[in-house]
């Protein structure tokens, strides 16, 4: 795609509309793995679009228009920027540091009422980073010999706020895609965070408190998913979904619904924690005799000491427990 772009002499541009990045007024970025930092690079790249925010910034009391030849905004967010922006503070005009339900609607409203009043790049960053909690303006804040990071004016937070925020199922469904994808079903997410605490596990560590998502707004956006997307498989989404405590009783209520519109939908999870697995939840999510083909499991170490050292909590006598249920309910792989 690269090559293909690069040689056509074409810029990097968006799918439906098929304008070039470099038109649009926000350009966010989220950024779920630090392998993926050069790909942010090379997206602005492709995109005609100068790496840095201060070379996006070299006019800086020119009113923000792109129209009229001023560079996007480009803000990151996701799990590795929250953890850690300083690497990619060079890059991003903002961050939205947590969640981003609550912010992200925030972010276009300010940014739509600055460019009415005709305000500079700088006066959209400051306005962001006064009036939108959770936003951090790396170019306001700097690196100090302690290693420590302080804001150098006086009009913004001392310390951004990462945002917290509990899953929204009623916003689950999105545009439904046309080619084939690998995950090619409806997700719905019924548990943010998680209360295990291995020390591998960013998310985890990360997004506390745990949220759970109440079952009725979960059963609602599974049904009113599963209507508007025309899906035959629908995923429940969390770090552990065996450790929500409404998901037997969810499922089968999901599954009596469904059997009432005559619909033949299959129910999806992802890797289970073996410890949590049992008969209920097996029979929940096998379906029917045509979706025992195989079954995730994710001890994460293959010693004893190794689990015991990242506190992942799990025995060898659970992890033999959990492979004889899951072959006993007629799962064919593990």
């Amino acid at each position: 795609m690269v090559a293909a772009l690069k040689g056509a002499g074409k810029d990097l541009f968006a799918v439906e509309s098929k304008r070039s990045l470099a038109e649009f007024d926000v350009l966010a970025i989220p950024v779920h793995y630090e392998m993926g930092a050069t790909n942010c690079l090379e997206l602005m790249s492709l995109s005609s679009i100068p790496i840095s925010w201060a070379e996006r910034n070299a006019d800086p009391s020119k009113p923000f228009d792109v129209s009229s030849g001023s560079y996007p905004l480009i803000f990151g967010g996701g799990q590795t920027v929250t953890a850690n922006p300083e690497p990619f503070a060079e890059f991003f005009d903002f961050f939205a540091l947590g969640d981003g339900e609550e912010v992200l609607p925030a972010i276009a409203r300010k940014v739509d009422e600055c460019k009415m009043l005709g305000l500079s790049r700088v006066e959209v960053l400051v306005k962001l980073a006064q009036d939108v909690p959770g936003i951090y303006v790396p170019m306001f804040y700097s690196m100090h010999e302690d290693g420590s990071v302080r804001r150098n004016r006086d009009d913004i937070p001392a310390r951004p706020q990462r945002q917290v925020a509990t899953p929204q199922p009623e916003r689950a469904l999105r545009l439904v895609p046309y080619v084939q994808t690998i995950h090619d079903r409806l997700t719905v997410e019924i548990r943010r965070g998680c209360t295990r605490g291995c020390r591998f596990c960013l998310p985890g560590n990360l997004n506390r408190p745990a949220r759970d998502v109440e079952p009725e707004r979960v059963i609602e956006g599974v049904l009113e998913g599963v209507q508007n997307s025309g899906y035959r498989e629908f995923s429940l989404l969390s770090l552990s979904c065996s450790d929500w405590l409404s998901l037997p009783s969810v499922g089968i209520e999901l599954k009596n619904r469904l059997r009432e519109h005559n619909t033949n939908i299959s129910l999806t999870l992802p890797s289970q924690r073996v410890d949590r697995f049992d008969e209920d939840i097996a029979v929940l999510v096998a379906g029917g005799e045509e979706k025992k083909s195989g079954i995730t499991f994710a001890p994460e170490a293959g010693t004893q000491r190794l689990r015991d050292v990242i506190n992942k909590g799990l025995t060898n006598e659970e992890l033999l427990r959990g492979v004889k249920t899951a072959y006993l309910q007629g799962y064919a792989q593990v």
